[in-house]
């Protein structure tokens, strides 16, 4: 089996000049999905690399409802349909967390360059979409460490939290066991260090 050359041996640039030669993946756009368990590191590799190539990041969790993976049918009506057909921007309504109703995404410029990130980003059913793919490899234990520590900040019971986030991790566990999303990447990164020394 081969496996997809990890971030640790290969230079940012070397990333980001294969984005930029890749072409359009959907319309006249060039999207990156980033895949990985809850809280690896998906949403901070996505703003390093957004700032690099002056894209415009798509989160799944903001398409995402309570149950997992529930945000595939949003992501293409509201995101990829959109762009194939040429949008320019887009509007789009995220979902609300421990509730806590965010306001409206409007006017999203559509880029270049796009990045999805979030959990199962890389189900073969979208691989059609992508451009260039990177899964985000981190310890479970530490996702669920991270992912409970930050959600404090909802005010919900640490008990609740780590109830919710065992619930999502086991369905993420069983996405990874299906479909080795890490295997099929383009690229992996370590999401247990920081991104800096590997890039």
């Amino acid at each position: 089996m081969r496996f997809p050359p990890s971030l640790p041996d290969i230079a940012m640039d070397r990333l980001l000049s294969t984005i930029r030669d890749s072409g359009p993946s959907v319309g006249q756009t060039v999207f990156v999905a980033i895949d990985g368990l809850g809280a690896s590191g998906k949403s901070t590799l996505a703003s390093r690399l957004a700032e690099e190539l002056g894209a415009q990041i798509v989160h799944l969790d903001d398409l995402s409802g309570p149950e997992p993976f529930s945000w595939m049918p949003r992501l293409k009506t509201e995101i990829l349909e959109p762009v194939a057909q040429g949008a320019r921007s887009l509007t789009y309504q995220p979902e609300s967390w421990w509730g806590h109703t965010p306001p409206p995404v409007t006017d999203q410029l559509v880029t270049p360059v796009m990045i999805v990130e979030g959990v199962g980003s890389l189900h073969p059913d979208l691989t059609a979409f992508w451009g260039v793919t990177i899964f985000v490899d981190t310890p479970a234990a530490l996702c669920l460490t991270r992912g409970v520590e930050r959600d404090l900040a909802t005010g919900e019971s640490e008990e609740a939290i780590k109830q919710q986030w065992e619930m999502w991790q086991a369905a993420e566990l069983a996405h990874l066991a299906k479909h080795d999303p890490a295997a099929k990447a383009d690229f992996v990164a370590r999401g247990d260090r920081p991104f800096d020394t590997q890039l």
